[in-house]
């Protein structure tokens, strides 16, 4: 069962942020993480992974910073991650919802096509 926390606290954030540039290439700070809305995935009591979104427009979101952990991934978890922030994204109102994936991160364009996005320009 997997279950998503709201991460409120610094350590986490700078956790995620040591991890986000070891699996995703990106540097963030703790600030940034903690001031739009990232949640931590957790497994029975296991850190999984983490996502998080931003707002970009009145009804328009960005996922950002999806990540299962390596030895957790093929088990569902990101789909379940997307699942869920999409849901929580249209009960906010959300009239669309992209995210920005590079295009050599064939699983993450296989998983967010299997949830229903598509390519756009810009």
């Amino acid at each position: 069962m997997l279950t998503f926390v709201r991460i409120t606290e610094k350590s986490l954030a700078v956790f995620i942020c040591r991890h986000l540039w070891r699996h995703n290439f990106v540097r963030r700070t703790s600030s940034d993480i903690l001031r739009s809305p990232h949640y931590a995935i957790y497994e029975e009591n296991t850190l999984v992974g983490w996502i998080g979104y931003r707002r970009v427009g009145e009804r328009r979101y960005e996922i950002k910073h999806l990540t299962v952990l390596p030895e957790a991934r093929q088990h569902g978890i990101g789909r379940a991650a997307v699942t869920y922030v999409v849901k929580l994204l249209r009960e906010r109102g959300a009239d669309s919802c992209h995210a920005y994936i590079r295009p050599i991160n064939i699983p993450s364009i296989r998983l967010f096509f299997g949830q229903g996005f598509r390519w756009t320009k810009g």
